[in-house]
């Protein structure tokens, strides 16, 4: 999803996922970009993409923000899987295979890798074949586990390969900001396990201009806390 973003894909430019060579892909996979009116971006660069690679799919539309955007990905998307990737944030150039396999050797409906928080695109990356993969039967005590750790596991879209099946039945709260925290857990609830590959494949960028960053969006945080609150209790959490 894109809006407000600079000339280039941000943190991107030539380290955004979409200018990544092919064998960033899997065989059958698609890309969806979502132009939520970016007032900086211009439509043409991004439709450059999908002339370079069909597998490549460009929609835009008026500005519902990132939930509107993602949503619309969501309705847009075929397969079996989905994975959501922010348009200032990069990803390791074997991320997808990496969680495809963890989620189909392991009969996982969601497979996550670790994150870390950079202020650029890294300039290379670290290969490794033979990441380790731990492999998690989803209960109370595995989704606490979760939530106790210092990290963005339990509430951020991203870093993420998820069951296309379960996030179309759950989508995004549009209108509201920290809308992966009114969702996400849902979504981890909703599987039956979870495989997690251990190795930093997600770079997160830190924009100091974010819309979380707003004193406002505070309240839709807490909105989303009341959630979680309320669905965990009616799971019996």
């Amino acid at each position: 999803n894109l809006f407000n973003m600079r000339e280039e894909l941000r943190i991107g430019g030539n380290h955004s996922p979409f200018n990544k060579p092919k064998s960033l892909y899997l065989k059958d996979d698609t890309a969806i970009i979502c132009n939520a009116q970016s007032q900086k971006l211009v439509g043409v660069n991004l439709d450059s993409y999908a002339v370079k690679d069909s597998r490549i799919t460009v929609i835009h539309q008026k500005n519902k923000g990132v939930s509107g955007a993602r949503n619309t990905g969501i309705c847009a998307a075929r397969g079996d899987y989905i994975m959501f990737v922010d348009s200032d944030d990069t990803i390791h150039p074997n991320m997808l295979t990496a969680l495809y396999s963890a989620a189909v050797s392991n009969n996982a409906e969601v497979s996550m890798c670790g994150v870390v928080e950079v202020h650029h695109a890294p300039s290379e990356y670290i290969y490794n074949d033979a990441l380790p993969v731990t492999v998690n039967e989803v209960n109370e005590d595995y989704i606490e586990e979760l939530y106790s750790e210092d990290s963005y596991p339990y509430w951020t879209a991203w870093a993420k390969l998820l069951q296309l099946d379960i996030v179309a039945s759950k989508p995004f709260e549009e209108g509201r900001v920290y809308e992966d925290n009114g969702i996400v857990y849902k979504w981890l609830c909703s599987a039956k396990r979870i495989a997690r590959v251990d190795g930093i494949m997600y770079f997160y960028y830190i924009n100091p201009a974010g819309i979380s960053k707003n004193l406002l969006t505070s309240f839709d945080y807490l909105h989303a806390l009341l959630c979680q609150v309320e669905y965990f209790k009616t799971i019996g959490y």
